[in-house]
């Protein structure tokens, strides 16, 4: 059976204003919330969707296999994967010796944008055609 991932876009995900993302576990609804469709574009850019997909079909044991199979270096794997950890997309799981597995739980990425929660700011629209 496929899980399906459901990420969100609103304005508004809490009080903190640092972080592009937030976390819901609200039945139903998007499990993580994006503030903009750019911030989600460049957590899931293409080369990223790419290792999200090589995680999900090869389930490396290691970040220094996963750098391997991907053809990247193991310290830009380590911050793509520490940035979509941040996010709640991939979880890395901590073992012996500093080895860091990671894993998604998941078979596609589904995108939901809530007309209502976006509130646009009447002034800068003004004039444009949407």
């Amino acid at each position: 059976m496929s899980k399906v991932l459901k990420v969100g876009i609103t304005d508004y995900c809490g009080d903190d204003d640092s972080d592009d993302s937030i976390q819901s576990m609200t039945d139903g609804t998007p499990e993580i919330w994006f503030r903009s469709l750019p911030a989600l574009a460049r957590t899931l850019a293409g080369q990223n969707l790419a290792v999200l997909n090589v995680i999900r079909e090869s389930k490396p044991q290691s970040l220094l296999q996963l750098a391997e199979m991907t053809g990247r270096n193991i310290r830009t794997v380590a911050e793509i994967l520490q940035n979509m950890e941040k996010h709640g997309l991939v979880t890395l799981h901590k073992g012996e010796n500093r080895m860091v597995r990671p894993e998604v739980n998941y078979d596609s990425v589904q995108l939901v944008i809530d007309l209502d929660k976006l509130q646009f700011n009447r002034r800068q629209s003004r004039g444009r055609n949407f």
